[in-house]
């Protein structure tokens, strides 16, 4: 087998991209991605045919966090929104597209579904590089 090489994708490449997009079965393809700024298109190939195309955004996530067990539901839900009006200005920013929220405690769940963000039904896979 020849060494497959990634590389950034090139503009000329977005014709490609589309054609191996539309092929991919089960595609969770997102086109709103490639507006983002801080989304990069990366493309294999092995020197004579390009073989994936994987965009890929920067964006937050947001998890781990320390309810204070004495607050009031209003009160996290209050905070929250303080967070979430400075992350999002950041995330603005920075040319980000798009906020993950990793939570499972049943008040964070309750903001997020009120607060703009949508649950999200795929599997999350996570690679640790620290």
């Amino acid at each position: 087998m020849k060494p497959i090489w990634a590389e950034a994708a090139q503009v000329g490449d977005v014709g490609e991209y589309g054609q191996f997009t539309a092929g991919t079965s089960q595609n969770l393809a997102d086109a709103r991605v490639l507006s983002y700024p801080a989304t990069k298109i990366l493309k294999t190939s092995d020197g004579e045919k390009n073989i994936v195309y994987m965009p890929v955004q920067q964006c937050q996530v947001w998890e781990s966090l320390g309810l204070n067990p004495n607050a009031s539901e209003l009160e996290i839900a209050s905070a929250l929104k303080a967070i979430a009006h400075v992350l999002r200005f950041c995330a603005l920013s920075d040319g980000q597209g798009e906020i993950y929220f990793l939570c499972s405690e049943e008040r964070t769940q309750k903001f997020a579904a009120k607060n703009g963000f949508e649950k999200v039904e795929i599997p999350l896979y996570r690679m640790r590089v620290r």
